[in-house]
């Protein structure tokens, strides 16, 4: 959280009253052509710079933003505060291992710093480590009981653990005992949506936005679960809603996710390689640009996206990333190995080791007429893998095989599909998996 000065000594009470007016009005470029003179100085003022560094961050110019408040914090090291709004400019530039070190220098300096706390558990969720992020949202909100975002991102966090039941006690708590808070509306969507309830979900986002019309990640969210829902105009219109309200990075990248599954490609390409340019680290956007770089045989742009993404593997960071996608590309058996038993160890190290004897077959039990056999695949349609499989299904003995599918994607029962026949008896099956 990051406040504008009341005052300065840069120049007469007049102009540092107009330059006020401005910032309150929203008008941050005309703030920095105010500024101008007083920033050319060999010694701008402390408020100055402060209001520069935030203004520059509001018009998305983070280098320019971080070099103000670098040198803010270069005058005075002792200010946790100044320290605080630092790694909040670090963080919007994907530069989470500083931002860390600039929230751990505040920390050091005034350990009740709840924002410090709250700020450092975002960038551990950015790192995958949700359990020091529960952590850290936990002391933000014995710091601050008053505020219900800690209580949030509690929740964000126990959802990463897959202690999704808790996340929902405690979202449904805060909508609760706050029904006109809009963030405890899109967190409360957030966890539906990891319990895959996309109907729930989407409720929630649109009570959100019902609320408040400007809170840009509830447009966002909404737009996901939208494009899964297989509602392509819908989820455009949203994610584009979201980066009119000036959603930066995120909602970038949001809209061009939901174009690459709309086959938009061109203009895909370019809002992925925005969201790129200000998180170079973004595994989501580069693997979404790897499917475009296949789709349009741009072999050149292919190396690059891959390269920038077994950097971010080989540091541990596969958050958006599917392993099976890598089949189609150059990558070795090893490194194909080594992400998917990352991707596995991420995705089950909330699950419990199965208790011996749990699954022993009970060799007394009636044995059925007919044997049932179930499919897992979520290409119940016409794909690829469903015309391959479709004799394999059609030549079971249906009088001593009883055949499922069982659908782990989206299964439309309002479109008809020849190959549902060829399948058997298709039924929709909802992992409880963490989203990828």
């Amino acid at each position: 959280m990051s406040t504008a000065p009341s005052s300065s000594a840069m120049a007469p009470a007049e102009q540092w009253a107009q330059v006020l007016r401005a910032w309150q009005a929203g008008a941050c470029a005309e703030v920095l052509a105010l500024l101008a003179p007083s920033l050319d100085a060999s010694q701008p003022a402390d408020d100055v710079l402060q209001l520069a560094a935030l203004a520059h961050q509001r018009l998305g110019e983070l280098p320019q933003a971080l070099q103000r408040q670098q040198q803010w914090v270069d005058r005075h090291p002792q200010q946790a505060a100044g320290w605080i709004n630092l790694a909040n400019i670090q963080a919007d530039l994907g530069q989470v291992d500083a931002g860390l070190d600039s929230l751990a220098r505040a920390l050091a300096l005034d350990p009740q710093q709840a924002a410090a706390h709250f700020n450092r558990g975002n960038l551990l969720m950015r790192q995958g480590d949700a359990g020091a992020a529960f952590d850290a949202f936990r002391r933000a909100g014995e710091l601050a009981p008053e505020r219900p975002d800690p209580l949030c991102n509690q929740a964000q966090a126990l959802c990463a653990l897959g202690r999704f039941g808790e996340a929902l006690a405690i979202m449904q708590s805060v909508v609760a005992r706050y029904p006109g808070l809009a963030a405890g509306w899109n967190g409360l969507g957030m966890v539906w949506h990891r319990l895959s309830d996309d109907a729930q979900a989407l409720r929630s986002y649109q009570r959100a936005v019902q609320i408040d019309a400007n809170l840009v990640d509830a447009w966002s969210n909404a737009a996901q679960v939208l494009a899964r829902l297989e509602r392509p105009d819908e989820a455009a219109q949203w994610a584009r809603r979201a980066v009119e309200l000036g959603g930066g990075q995120a909602a970038a990248r949001t809209l061009g996710v939901v174009l690459v599954s709309d086959r938009q490609n061109p203009e895909a390409r370019q809002w992925l390689e925005q969201a790129l340019q200000r998180d170079p680290g973004d595994t989501v956007a580069l693997n979404n640009l790897l499917t475009l770089d296949s789709v349009q045989c741009d072999w050149d742009a292919l190396d690059r996206h891959l390269q920038a993404l077994r950097t971010q593997w080989q540091q541990g960071r596969i958050e958006g990333l599917q392993p099976w996608r890598l089949l189609s590309l150059p990558v070795g058996a090893a490194e194909l190995r080594a992400v998917t038993e990352q991707d596995c160890a991420r995705r089950f190290a909330h699950v419990a080791p199965t208790e011996p004897g749990r699954w022993r077959v009970h060799v007394g039990k009636p044995r059925p007429a007919r044997l049932r056999v179930g499919y897992f695949s979520s290409d119940f349609h016409q794909h690829a893998t469903s015309v391959l499989m479709a004799g394999l299904f059609e030549r079971h003995d249906r009088s001593r095989f009883e055949v499922f599918g069982l659908c782990l994607g989206r299964y439309r029962t309002d479109a008809p599909d020849p190959m549902r026949a060829r399948a058997g008896r298709i039924r929709a099956f909802r992992s409880r998996w963490p989203a990828g």
